[in-house]
């Protein structure tokens, strides 16, 4: 190989002496070795290719060949070259252009050789490189020919070791070639189950096949394709799972406008989603409520208004009662209320002396703007005996009362105020208290207290809302400890039982069977030590007798003494009963047992359910306590 490319160098060299000769009245090119070398791998060009240019030991340029494959560079005369050519993942040769010693009448010349080709190979991990560590050629001046010459006595003695490692590299090339066809093949099946899972929308494990598949060829598109396209429309997802959390937390909070806005921004995202316009049409028949709720407190209040100013005070008064039967803290209509129902009393009161009552009136005047705002407060309450109600009283009161009431009823709201919000404050903390002693009856009841004051107040309904939880997470801890405690219970009897079929077994002679069984007992209740025990010396019989007899067992029986979370014991279930649901019922002394086999694709899943007489029902999967919505939702 190397003896058939040092021969095309040399034939290059004469041609292209032949050709590049100066011509008289034309510039002279630039005097050095003009170097061409086509770079081949597996026989073809090779693009893309890099060559590493050394000038007297140190590093001198880099030329790359990213469109062609052909190398051409003028090398000056009077320095050592060293030309490594490379490529990603091959090996490197290194040709070695010596132009320190180039006579006097040749330095002006430039000299064009086409070397013919130079083939790279493989850089496998299994083979040792070091021989291309030095020169695969050597090309200096020869004063013997008087020209550039190849240093054929270095190219003889590299060409072995040169081409055992060429060969070397063809066989890792086959043997690849067929690993390669391996994977691909396997490449094809992952791809085309992952085309398959697209498909039927399980994206998540499409996505997990897809990166398998591009693992095991990294150079091949359609796996990231497959990946850019899934994680796409996960990011798709997301995006519309959160729109609709943030409308169903307005929705909560009763924020209707808002959530509404939301939901239609989802439904938008994904037109086929069902839940938002199940949400939309929530929300728009509860503003349709609110409308309609709005629409009789405004025609109730409306009729009131009009009785009131027609004097007419109790059709007034009950259709403010009405109104506020409707919207409780509606502060107007309760005013308006009291007035309508004061304004009827003074209606049933004004044959009093109008004589006296004037006289009081007057006098009360007086001392109102003499200042003595008791004394005008004694005289009109005498007054309001007279002719209670009278609206010249009434204003008159009014504007006593203003002056009076303007000072103290700040002091007084204000009070109120504090009060309020202090005894509310003191009602939590003792309910939270409470609840922190798990005394939750008490500390509800002292949250209705604080309801009375603030209605519908958010730390009453968070406080409520944590007191709820607790008492369901208290109730599904003691529902767990309970079948805990009954699987417990379920699995000494099942040793029990177990330790009574051993010694049956023991009696008939079947050891093999009984040793199964002292160690079942033993394994389901440690406790029990004289089991493992008693499975330690039948084993020791065993093995000094001579004969073993094996006794056959009903599929039930087999099926007790496997372990329930093996995959041999659903393997077996499967084996024995048809693919579905299959219910059996039995009674076990004062427990009814019902067992629900569920089989489906080739494994099969015991479901346990234990009433006992005195009310407790457990449920158990494989022998493990499980709850009931676990229980009905896996057999339907």
């Amino acid at each position: 190989m190397i003896g058939k490319s040092l021969n095309i160098l040399l034939v290059a060299l004469l041609v292209c002496n032949s050709q590049l000769q100066a011509q008289e009245g034309k510039p002279s090119p630039d005097p050095g070795l003009k170097l061409g070398v086509d770079i081949k791998y597996r026989g073809g060009a090779y693009h893309g290719g890099k060559v590493f240019i050394s000038k007297n030991g140190s590093p001198f340029d880099v030329v790359a060949l990213s469109s062609s494959s052909e190398f051409s560079y003028l090398f000056e005369y009077g320095a050592r070259y060293l030309a490594e050519f490379t490529g990603e993942g091959l090996a490197s040769k290194t040709l070695e252009i010596d132009l320190k010693s180039v006579p006097e009448h040749e330095l002006k010349t430039q000299h064009d050789w086409r070397i013919g080709e130079l083939s790279l190979f493989k850089a496998h991990k299994e083979m040792n490189l070091a021989p291309l560590s030095e020169p695969v050629g050597r090309i200096h001046y020869s004063d013997l020919d008087q020209n550039f010459a190849i240093d054929y006595k270095y190219a003889a003695s590299r060409r072995f070791e040169l081409e055992k490692l060429e060969n070397h590299a063809q066989e890792l090339d086959k043997a690849e070639k067929v690993e390669l066809k391996s994977k691909e093949k396997e490449f094809d099946s992952v791809m085309k189950e992952a085309k398959n899972l697209y498909a039927q929308k399980n994206y998540e494990l499409a996505l997990s096949k897809y990166v398998a598949a591009s693992a095991m060829l990294p150079d091949r598109t359609e796996p990231k394709e497959g990946i850019t396209e899934i994680n796409s429309i996960l990011q798709e997802e997301k995006k519309y799972n959160d729109v609709v959390l943030a409308a169903d937390a307005l929705f909560n909070k009763q924020e209707w406008v808002a959530a509404r806005d939301k939901y239609v921004l989802a439904t938008g995202m994904k037109p086929t989603a069902s839940y938002p316009k199940t949400q939309l049409s929530k929300i728009a028949q509860v503003v349709q409520q609110e409308e309609e709720k709005s629409n009789t407190f405004n025609n109730y209040l409306a009729m009131a208004e009009k009785a009131y100013s027609e004097g007419n005070y109790a059709v007034a008064s009950e259709n403010y009662t009405k109104a506020l039967g409707i919207n409780p803290d509606a502060a107007m209509a309760k005013k308006k209320l009291q007035q309508a129902k004061e304004k009827q009393a003074v209606k049933e009161k004004t044959e009093q002396n109008q004589n006296e009552f004037n006289a009081l009136l007057a006098k009360a005047k007086d001392a109102r703007m003499r200042g003595d705002l008791e004394g005008a407060s004694v005289l009109i309450a005498l007054a309001e005996q007279k002719i209670p109600g009278n609206q010249e009283l009434a204003v008159e009161k009014e504007v006593l009362m203003k002056k009076k009431a303007d000072a103290n009823e700040r002091l007084m709201a204000e009070k109120k105020a504090k009060d309020d919000n202090d005894r509310f404050q003191e009602l939590i903390d003792q309910s939270k208290n409470a609840t922190d002693r798990k005394n939750y009856s008490l500390a509800l009841s002292l949250l209705d207290q604080a309801n009375l004051i603030k209605p519908d107040d958010p730390i009453v309904l968070k406080e409520r809302n944590f007191i709820n939880e607790s008492v369901a997470d208290e109730k599904q801890r003691e529902l767990l400890a309970i079948q805990e405690l009954e699987a417990k219970k379920e699995r000494e009897e099942e040793a029990s039982r177990a330790m009574v079929r051993a010694k049956e077994a023991e009696e008939k002679g079947d050891m093999k069977n009984a040793v199964f069984l002292y160690k079942k007992a033993y394994e389901l209740n440690p406790a029990v030590s004289a089991s493992k025990e008693r499975a330690i010396e039948l084993e020791k019989l065993m093995v000094e007798s001579a004969a073993a007899t094996n006794s056959e067992k009903s599929d039930d029986n087999e099926l007790d003494k496997m372990d329930k979370k093996s995959d041999a014991f659903v393997t077996a279930l499967a084996k024995k009963y048809p693919e579905g649901i299959t219910e059996e019922k039995f009674k076990e002394g004062n427990k009814e047992i019902t067992k629900r086999y569920k089989v489906e694709n080739g494994r099969g899943t015991e479901y346990m359910v234990v009433r006992h007489s005195w009310g407790g029902v457990f449920y158990f999967k494989n022998g493990e306590p499980i709850t009931q919505n676990i229980y009905e939702l896996e057999t339907k």
